[in-house]
């Protein structure tokens, strides 16, 4: 994510004036630029951004992650002027100053909840450990900073990958690079099941298929025995054959899946042309399999 650092700046330093807008209002004597400056406040929390994104989740990402920069460097120059403030407001106008501490606080704070819930909702690489880090560190000083400074981290490297990865994308669309002569077969491992809503390979099959290739699933009981889902995964292979005409298919299978894999292919299923599992996992147990054969 490449944006111009003065850019960035020139918001922070925005930011910074329009969450202080009541004291300088009050300086200046001129409170009919408090309007406007709500205005800026209001449409800079919809949109800090205007670029592009590359999908709509990695444009509220994008969104999310600048409002909390925003936020950081904002709250350091409005603590900086408080403090300012103290020595040259507080005791002229001691109500002008609290007032001006309570809509930075507001403000800081509806910048950093707008940034850090659409970061929430829309960060893959951010994981369930830094959410709940962050969770628990909010309100431990100077630890949420470190915190904070990690997951604006964390998501700033998301968005350049996703923005990378969508631009190789759009440069190899036409060539279908994953596309092969035989459908490909995912085989999940132990006590899931293939659903339409929880995916076990996570972004690989549709990023398989942007790129040419043909995905089925093994939809097999990996709970049950090895041998039973050996043969639920034999006759799937038929279905699929059946329905295409493609002869054979290319097995990729996880975990457990690669000993169902194995199993499967002891009952003499002809419908195998390549297999991709965790080799590791399967020649440990391969002994095992031919026991219940």
């Amino acid at each position: 994510m490449k944006r111009n650092i003065f850019e960035r700046i020139g918001l922070c330093i925005l930011i910074f004036f329009i969450v202080n807008i009541f004291s300088l209002a009050t300086l200046m004597d001129s409170y009919y630029i408090i309007i406007p400056a709500c205005i800026a406040f209001i449409l800079i929390n919809i949109a800090p951004s205007f670029r592009k994104g590359t999908s709509k989740r990695n444009r509220m990402l994008t969104n999310g992650v600048e409002l909390l920069i925003l936020f950081v460097f904002s709250t350091i120059l409005s603590t900086i002027y408080t403090v300012w403030l103290w020595f040259n407001l507080h005791s002229q106008n001691v109500t002008a100053f609290w007032i001006n501490c309570l809509i930075v606080v507001i403000g800081e704070a509806v910048l950093f909840w707008n940034g850090i819930i659409r970061v929430y909702l829309t960060s893959v690489q951010l994981g369930i450990k830094w959410r709940i880090i962050g969770i628990a560190c909010g309100m431990i000083p100077i630890v949420n900073l470190v915190a904070l400074y990690k997951i604006i981290s964390i998501v700033m490297k998301e968005i350049q990958f996703e923005n990378q990865k969508y631009y190789i994308n759009i440069g190899r669309a036409e060539k279908m690079e994953c596309k092969t002569k035989y459908p490909l077969l995912l085989v999940h491992g132990v006590f899931f099941r293939d659903s339409r809503y929880l995916n076990y390979w996570g972004r690989i099959p549709s990023e398989l298929i942007k790129n040419g290739a043909t995905v089925y699933y093994g939809v097999q009981d990996s709970a049950a025995s090895v041998k039973e889902c050996g043969k639920e995964i034999a006759e799937r292979i038929k279905e699929i054959v059946k329905e295409t005409g493609c002869e054979k298919v290319n097995i990729i299978a996880h975990s457990k899946g690669g000993l169902d894999k194995v199993c499967n292919k002891l009952f003499r299923c002809s419908g195998i042309c390549s297999i991709i599992n965790d080799d590791q996992y399967t020649t440990q147990r391969l002994y095992f399999c031919r026991l219940f054969t």
